[in-house]
């Protein structure tokens, strides 16, 4: 049986980006009416069954999310099942284990005397194992996720494909992370680049491979954004601290002038508004970061190339800092809620922001040969690593 191969696109327009021809053109078409009972549902099952509905239901939102996107007229379609997450969360238990029994290990030293009680080094060594395990697991189960929904993403019935090892993965996340704990920080940067690096150049498109370049060009950029956020967080720490202090204190004074300080209520609503301002004033934390993470995934996506075409954006920083922060306030004060409304307009703003444009024939790709996982993103689901 020969591999399909993708039919001629539909058509093609003049791209807003530049002058090259644009190849693809991404849309989105879903609606938070048609959303919403989905994720009603999918609460109401998850109550019922004590959580584990959660992987069948988080696939029934990727394929919604996935059907109504299209790249050149054509639904993209998730072929994952809730059963395979789940079995993907069952597996992924046997990487808890060894902290666990370590951590055990410990303690039974101690109880039975077996370690000297002026032994100074133990806790340290605990916690430095416990973090860096910590760190290998968050970048395996982050890989492992992908490899997994990129293996049951088609279009055209051509499945997307991560090739390469989660284990060699999370070792360069491990080592890049002790470069940057030794340099103060300043790797950070370079680190956030290279495994972005990893990823992309690990991912197919049928039998076509992206390639990402980590030039010094690339990396000057990271650099300068980088420090130019943290330069940011620094001066505003400096003025909320000032600022917070100045509030507090003079919400007090009012307090104490015009309330009875032995109601109880009127303590707790002091409480309430100082928890309030300690929350509000973080927001620009959030903000400062988002400004960063718009420059960061620009130049991931700008600097993606596939044998004659590379990927285009073409959002501003405001509108991305805009639409993370209200997503983010929404679902939070919705108590999750506003899921769906923040789903379909993330997935629209990217699909409005985005195109692929240069020569590639996309007639000319073949079926991806990587392997397809029938179990993944059991440690993505332990840490929460964000993956849709």
């Amino acid at each position: 049986m020969t591999e399909p191969t993708l039919p001629p696109p539909n058509g093609s327009g003049s791209s807003i980006f530049s002058p090259l021809p644009t190849i693809g053109r991404f849309e989105h078409h879903g609606r938070v009416g048609e959303l919403f009972p989905i994720t009603l549902a999918n609460l109401f099952y998850k109550a019922i069954t004590l959580g584990i509905y959660h992987f069948w239901g988080k696939t029934r939102v990727r394929r919604y999310l996935w059907g109504r996107t299209s790249f050149e007229g054509d639904a993209l379609e998730y072929t994952g099942e809730g059963i395979e997450l789940f079995k993907g969360l069952l597996f992924s238990l046997k990487w808890l284990l060894p902290p666990i029994l370590f951590f055990v290990m410990i303690i039974v030293f101690f109880i039975i005397g077996l370690v000297s009680k002026d032994s100074s080094l133990l806790p340290f060594i605990f916690v430095l194992f416990i973090y860096g395990y910590v760190i290998f697991l968050m970048g395996y189960g982050r890989y492992s996720a992908r490899k997994y929904m990129f293996g049951h993403t088609r279009w055209r019935g051509i499945r997307l494909g991560l090739s390469g090892s989660a284990k060699d993965h999370a070792l360069k996340g491990l080592r890049y992370t002790f470069l940057t704990a030794i340099t103060l920080g300043i790797y950070t940067p370079f680190m956030r680049n290279h495994l972005a690096a990893n990823f992309i150049n690990h991912t197919w498109i049928g039998d076509r491979k992206l390639h990402y370049p980590t030039g010094k060009g690339i990396a000057v950029g990271f650099v300068g954004r980088f420090w130019g956020m943290v330069a940011m967080g620094a001066a505003y720490t400096f003025i909320r601290d000032l600022a917070y202090q100045k509030t507090v204190q003079g919400l007090a004074d009012y307090f104490i002038r015009t309330m009875d300080a032995s109601d109880k209520s009127i303590i707790f609503m002091f409480q309430a508004l100082v928890i309030f301002l300690a929350a509000l004033y973080y927001i620009p934390f959030a903000m400062i970061w988002f400004w960063y993470r718009a420059g960061e995934i620009r130049i991931f996506i700008d600097n993606t190339e596939i044998e004659g075409a590379h990927l285009q954006t073409n959002f501003d920083t405001g509108p991305f800092v805009w639409l993370r922060i209200t997503n983010i306030a929404a679902v939070l004060v919705t108590l999750g809620l506003a899921f769906p409304w923040a789903a379909v307009r993330t997935a629209r703003f990217f699909s409005n922001h985005i195109r692929i444009v240069g020569t590639l024939d996309l007639s000319s790709i073949g079926q991806s040969s990587e392997e397809v996982l029938r179990e993944g993103e059991g440690l993505a689901e332990v840490f929460d690593l964000g993956i849709i």
